[in-house]
C-alpha cells in the first residue's frame, strides 16, 4: 500500500516538473512586443518642440525669389567733369547723388552682382571702354556701365551706356538733362532703363510710397521714393489728412472735410534721349 502512495507522488511530481517545463519554454519563444512607432510628420511640420513645453526664444523665416543667374556688373567711378574741369558745389553734390541712387537702384533689384570702384581698385584702367575690356573680364564681369556727369547752363546733364564686354558692343545708351533738385530721379529713371533693357521687366525705382505725418503739428499727407528718400508734403489742410489715394496726376486723402489734395506732379521736369 505505501509502494503504491509513494509511486502516485512519484508520477505527480513528474506530471508537475514537466508541466512548468513547457510553460517555461514557451514562454521563452514568444516574442517581445514592439512599442508602437511614433507617426510620420505630417507636411508643413517643423522640427519638435524642445523637451518641457518651452518654445525657441526666435523663429526665422527666410523667403527667396526664383533663383535666376545674375548679371556681373561693373560700374567704375562716374567721370564727373565740365569741359575738362571737376564738378563742384551745387552739381558735383548732384551728380554724387545721381551716381549713388543707381548703384544702389541696380543693388537692391536683386538681378546684379556689382563690382563698383573698390572691387575694381587693382586693375590698371586707362578709362577707354575697349583697351579696358579684358581687365574688366578678368575678374569676372560680363557688363560695363559707365556714367558721365557735367553742368551745361545751370543743369545737371548724365550720359549713361552699358557694353556687352564679350563683344565689346555698346548696347544701351541714354542722355538727360535737368535741374540739379531731380538728380535722384534721373538716377532712377536709368536704373530702370537698365533693368527693363537687360531682363525685360520694368524696374520699381521710380515707385513712390504715401503715408501720413504729422511731423508740422497736424496731420498731412506726404510721398517719398521707393527708398525712403526725398520726402515731399503734398496737402497742406492743417487739421487731420487720412488714408492717401492715388490716380494719375492726383493724389487724393481723406480727411474732415473730405477735401482733394493739390495737384502732385508725379514725375520732375527730365529730359531724355
Amino acid at each position: 500500500m505505501k509502494n503504491q502512495k509513494s509511486l502516485s507522488l512519484s508520477l505527480a511530481g513528474v506530471l508537475l516538473a514537466s508541466t512548468l517545463a513547457v510553460v517555461a519554454q514557451s514562454s521563452a519563444q514568444s516574442p517581445t512586443p514592439t512599442p508602437p512607432s511614433a507617426p510620420p510628420p505630417t507636411s508643413g511640420t517643423t522640427s519638435p518642440a524642445p523637451s518641457g513645453g518651452s518654445q525657441p526664444d526666435q523663429v526665422t523665416l527666410e523667403l527667396s525669389r526664383n533663383q535666376q543667374q545674375r548679371f556681373k556688373l561693373a560700374i567704375p567711378t562716374f567721370n564727373q567733369k565740365s569741359g575738362g574741369t571737376a564738378l563742384a558745389g551745387e552739381s558735383a553734390s548732384s551728380g554724387n547723388d545721381l551716381e549713388a541712387t543707381v548703384r544702389r537702384d541696380l543693388e537692391f533689384s536683386g538681378y546684379f552682382d556689382i563690382q563698383g570702384p573698390a572691387e575694381l581698385a587693382g586693375l590698371a584702367l586707362v578709362g577707354d571702354p575697349v583697351r579696358d575690356r579684358d581687365l574688366y573680364r578678368s575678374t569676372g564681369n560680363e557688363i560695363l556701365l559707365l556714367g558721365d556727369l557735367r553742368a551745361e547752363a545751370g543743369k545737371l546733364v548724365f550720359e549713361g551706356r552699358l557694353f556687352d564686354l564679350k563683344s565689346g558692343q555698346s548696347i544701351l545708351a541714354k542722355r538727360y538733362r535737368g535741374a540739379y533738385n531731380v538728380s535722384r530721379r534721373i538716377g532712377h529713371t536709368f536704373a530702370d532703363e537698365v533693368i527693363r533693357y537687360l531682363t525685360g521687366s520694368s524696374g520699381i525705382a521710380l515707385s513712390q510710397i504715401a503715408f501720413v505725418s504729422e511731423r508740422g503739428g497736424s496731420k498731412e499727407v506726404y510721398v517719398m521714393d521707393y527708398d525712403g528718400g526725398a520726402p515731399q508734403k503734398v496737402t497742406a489742410h492743417r487739421s487731420t489728412s487720412l488714408t492717401p489715394r492715388s490716380s494719375v496726376g492726383l493724389l487724393g486723402s481723406t480727411s474732415p472735410n473730405w477735401r482733394l489734395a493739390r495737384n502732385v506732379r508725379s514725375s520732375p521736369r527730365v529730359r531724355s534721349t
